[in-house]
């Protein structure tokens, strides 16, 4: 769900009831954005590969054909509200994924999460299901000069970090850059779609930064249909 329903909300429970995310996972029509863009038709194909917690989706917004999201299927603001337990399960898909994309796409591969603390404390992001994109770029792509300008990245090993920085209530920018160095940093200052913005910065198409004018039906049409000619 994005931002144009804030005002009425009041709860987490709230938020459950109109998640687009969930009724894609629940394969549900009402509040379901690919049955908004694509009608009864799409039949659900944008679920690309399905785990014990987890799905891959071409999402909403896509720049680039190939450009995918891994979704939790428990309704949690970010990956690090989600078990540390699940840890590796997403640490495997996400291996998957990108070796997926640079056989496809580009062996260049970046992914990235704006980490909301709690539906009001966003990090930068217009969801309140957590969702971590994973994207296919040039060689010359790189967002972590942009983190280091804006904000006070560290680097991290794994996904652990993550949970460590929502136990305080804090939002996260993640970041994984295509040599695989790994960044996080507090996002409590976070420009809405910050990572969408500084990425389409560098491919010279900044015009598209609003995934909610710009949902790139022809892009995730491309990327759905490749996953079905290659699975993953």
């Amino acid at each position: 769900m994005g931002m144009d329903n804030m005002n009425t909300i009041e709860s987490e429970d709230d938020l459950r009831k109109i998640c687009t995310f969930c009724a894609e996972i629940k394969k549900q029509e009402q509040y379901n954005l690919y049955c908004e863009m694509f009608g009864k038709q799409i039949n659900y194909r944008y679920i690309l590969k399905e785990t014990e917690h987890f799905l891959v989706i071409p999402p909403a917004g896509s720049f680039v054909p190939g450009y995918l999201e891994i979704i939790p299927k428990e309704h949690v603001p970010s990956f690090g509200k989600l078990s540390s337990k699940l840890d590796e399960e997403l640490t495997c898909l996400r291996i998957l994924v990108e070796d997926w994309i640079k056989k496809y796409y580009s062996k260049y591969v970046i992914y990235f999460e704006h980490g909301s603390a709690n539906f009001k404390n966003r990090g930068g992001s217009t969801s309140d299901h957590a969702h971590l994109h994973i994207v296919p770029v040039p060689k010359y792509v790189d967002l972590a000069p942009s983190l280091f300008r804006d904000f006070n990245p560290i680097k991290i090993i794994d996904f652990s970090a993550i949970h460590e920085q929502v136990k305080n209530g804090n939002p996260y920018l993640l970041y994984t850059h295509h040599d695989n160095i790994m960044y996080i940093c507090d996002a409590s200052n976070a420009k809405s779609q910050y990572f969408r913005r500084e990425t389409l910065i560098q491919l010279g198409l900044e015009e598209l930064w609003d995934w909610k004018t710009n949902l790139g039906r022809e892009n995730i049409m491309k990327t759905i249909e490749m996953s079905e000619k290659y699975a993953f």
